[in-house]
């Protein structure tokens, strides 16, 4: 029986906490891409997230699954751009004006850029794990 490596469930603890940078995948050239600086879901996070559904569900019964996704998704993109997300670059506007951090925040609030929130959101969820190249190598050994 081969028997499966624990390096395959673990994270980089102090990745999630630190921050990397990360490819979005905007584009399929990594030299035309678009890189976002972020931490990954950190305790503080999943509290102030905890702390903040709560608050609101007390308008809709206590219930959170009542909340709006309108409202929730403004609370995920507040807490992802103030407490996460920490830089972006490579990224450019229609005119081929670059984007800083500041105006980038401000897009991903608005709701045609969903997208590229969720992509952020992905970006996030990155942080930290290993590499499949990492996990293959751990599988042969």
């Amino acid at each position: 029986m081969i028997m499966a490596s624990i390096v395959s469930a673990k994270r980089d603890a102090a990745k999630v906490n630190e921050g990397d940078w990360v490819r979005l995948h905007l584009e399929d050239d990594p030299d035309k891409d678009a890189f976002l600086r972020t931490l990954g879901h950190t305790d503080a996070f999943r509290d102030a997230l905890a702390r903040r559904v709560g608050k609101i569900a007390q308008n809709y019964g206590g219930n959170a699954s009542r909340i709006p996704t309108a409202v929730a998704r403004a609370v995920d993109i507040d807490l992802y751009s103030t407490l996460l997300f920490k830089d972006i670059r490579g990224l450019e506007d229609e005119q081929g004006q670059p984007i800083d951090f500041e105006r980038f925040c401000d897009l991903i609030r608005q709701p045609d850029y969903l997208p590229l929130f969720n992509l952020c959101v992905a970006a996030v969820a990155s942080i930290g794990q290993m590499q499949d190249e990492a996990k293959e190598t751990a599988a042969k050994n």
